[in-house]
């Protein structure tokens, strides 16, 4: 018992990010996707690339945690929605806030998502929905059934935000299909060359004539096939990594710098 008692606790609290976002930035975001005519019969977006969606909604927790300073993917992100001033100028106090949960690392649950409004004087939750790869389940609270209809177009504002920084939110992804060595062969037209129909061997090389001769560098040297622009596939891949690497980092920049989300 008294091992028991000297054994040092375990850290279980879950990693907290926290930003604040301007209500006119939701707004904006509500009104531009109305204008796209992407939204369902609830008036949630219409998203149909949910692969891509959830990835969004992981960039934005990566890049709140880099400005809170957390080098792991947080938990939970806690957005305090800003309203502005009141008529004498002075800021509002904040009434609601937008948790975005981590499912997978908080219950296990593969890449799912939890998108929640919580009314601040009370903590109580307003709005709750699940998003997930392989299925979207929106909150049950809409225009059409709320009773404070301004915090309800936040929360659409939100979900709406992340939709159009989406790449092709309303898009079914195309299946991809593995081509097999049947499918292949009927589709080609013509003979399939000589050269094609045996696997080279490393470490000679036929000339015009079908003559063997020896391949260039030695024979314990590791090889590496030159391509076309005179450089090997290694850095060819290296290349296309990096351009990947930059190609996201373009694709998510308005994020880094969105107007209107701030540090908590």
């Amino acid at each position: 018992m008294m091992g028991a008692m000297n054994k040092p606790m375990i850290d279980d609290s879950p990693v907290i990010a926290k930003a604040s976002i301007n209500s006119a930035t939701l707004l904006n975001a509500r009104q531009n996707i109305v204008q796209m005519g992407l939204i369902d019969g609830d008036g949630y977006p219409e998203v149909r690339n949910r692969n891509g969606y959830v990835d969004t909604i992981l960039k934005f927790m990566q890049i709140v945690a880099k400005r809170n300073e957390k080098q792991e993917q947080p938990d939970q992100v806690w957005i305090t929605v800003r309203e502005g001033n009141d008529d004498d100028g002075n800021p509002i106090p904040p009434r609601y806030t937008i948790v975005i949960e981590d499912e997978e690392r908080m219950m296990g649950t593969p890449r799912t998502l939890a998108v929640i409004m919580l009314y601040r004087p009370t903590r109580e939750m307003e709005s709750l929905s699940v998003i997930a790869d392989d299925k979207i389940t929106w909150s049950a609270d809409t225009q059409k059934n709320t009773a404070h209809n301004k915090r309800t177009v936040y929360y659409l504002g939100f979900l709406s935000l992340m939709a159009v920084k989406t790449a092709d939110f309303d898009k079914e992804p195309m299946p991809e299909h593995e081509m097999s060595a049947e499918d292949l062969m009927s589709e080609a037209i013509g003979i399939v060359p000589s050269q094609l129909q045996t696997v080279p061997v490393i470490g000679s090389v036929d000339d015009d004539n079908g003559e063997t001769g020896e391949a260039s560098g030695s024979a314990g040297t590791e090889y590496a096939g030159t391509w076309h622009n005179g450089r090997t596939k290694e850095e060819e891949d290296r290349q296309e990594s990096q351009e990947f690497t930059n190609d996201m980092m373009t694709s998510f920049e308005d994020f880094e710098n969105l107007a209107g989300v701030s540090d908590a």
